[in-house]
């Protein structure tokens, strides 16, 4: 489940595919062939570079997986991942596919494929391979949402409908799924219901540059010409916005930080297939250098620390779940994990005080 996880959360929590194919300037295949993109300044020699050496070290780290591990399935679904994430979206395609010959119920792997045919406009693939997805694992992250947005690409919003308001009583509070469910409301003609969830999104998000545009449509239809006008600007004003952020974004030549999050994504599977055969040593080796490539990246330094407790190198496990508590600081296990951690090195004071964070933030947990 786990290995599983990491594949979700590259995707859907760091959202690497968005930063790399947005802001690289050449597209890269695997043999080394490139088209450069029109418009936009040649990266700095330096930096292409880099990237370049990175992209050639996480296919040599998944290589060494499928060479390693020939019966398991998840190194071709990380393949895919990468291949996608470079912009070869014909590679992925083919190595997803190879995947789930070889395990039919990789969840992750359908809900890939979905999404990458949502961003192609092949909407009855992406609604297929949601439903299969969904089928498989009916919580999958992002699934009710990328069906609900591949219905209303198939024109059917009435059924849209149905599956967002699942999303928003399920996990509610967010600002995107009351986007979407405005607009299926909109597109099926029910034109108060679309107001009130494009309110509640910018509620939730003031930016939200489509929810100002949906909101606008729907006051339109409702004959409440002002608010359309006033709600119009507003959109006009974070598009203008969001056109220079890109253009800022393509001028930094940020694709290397991206990349390295890819790499590290790549190095700490590798070490959960590892140490799940037993090689600890190598499992740690992998962490390592996930860590050192991606200082936002939770699940390996979660994974060394649990490595380093159970080799009772407390002043190394310490070290990881301080690095834990600061980029996760309401994930009151977490804090119980330091607590205990400073304990065994007799640091009464800071262990008191983490598991006192921890009760905080998790009050009703009897076992703390």
């Amino acid at each position: 489940g786990l290995l599983v996880f990491v594949v979700s959360w590259s995707a859907a929590v760091l959202g690497i595919g968005a930063a790399v194919s947005c802001r690289r300037t050449e597209e890269t295949t695997r043999n080394g062939a490139t088209r450069e993109s029109s418009g936009t300044q040649r990266q700095p020699t330096t930096s292409r570079a880099e990237v370049k050496a990175l992209e050639a070290e996480a296919f040599e780290v998944i290589d060494r997986l499928m060479k390693s591990f020939p019966g398991n399935a998840t190194p071709l679904a990380l393949m895919g991942t990468v291949h996608e994430r470079f912009g070869n979206g014909g590679e992925a395609m083919k190595w997803w596919t190879r995947c789930l010959k070889m395990d039919p119920r990789r969840a992750d792997v359908h809900a890939s494929m979905a999404r990458f045919a949502l961003g192609a406009g092949q909407y009855e693939q992406a609604v297929e391979r949601w439903r299969k997805a969904m089928k498989i694992k009916p919580a999958i992250p992002g699934g009710r949402i990328g069906l609900g947005g591949a219905l209303m690409g198939l024109g059917k919003a009435k059924e849209a409908v149905a599956i967002l308001e699942e999303e928003i009583a399920a996990a509610p509070g967010r600002a995107k799924p009351h986007s979407l469910l405005g607009k299926a409301y909109l597109e099926s003609g029910q034109f108060d219901k679309a107001e009130k969830q494009y309110r509640r999104a910018v509620s939730l998000q003031g930016d939200l540059t489509g929810a100002y545009y949906g909101l606008s449509m729907a006051c339109a239809r409702l004959g409440q010409k002002a608010r359309a006008r006033e709600y119009m600007e507003k959109f006009r004003k974070l598009k203008s916005r969001d056109r220079d952020n890109e253009v800022n974004r393509k001028h930094a030549y940020d694709d290397v930080p991206a990349v390295r999050q890819l790499v590290a994504l790549a190095y700490t599977q590798a070490g959960m297939l590892y140490k799940g055969s037993g090689y600890l040593i190598q499992a740690e080796q992998h962490w390592d250098k996930a860590a050192a490539l991606d200082p936002k990246n939770p699940i390996c330094r979660a994974m060394l620390g649990s490595l380093y407790v159970r080799s009772l190198k407390y002043a190394k496990a310490l070290k990881m779940y301080k690095q834990l508590v600061k980029m996760l600081p309401r994930n009151a296990g977490h804090h119980v994990r330091l607590g205990i951690i400073h304990g065994q090195l007799k640091q009464f004071d800071a262990a008191l005080a983490a598991l006192e964070r921890a009760i905080e933030l998790d009050p009703d947990n009897q076992q703390y």
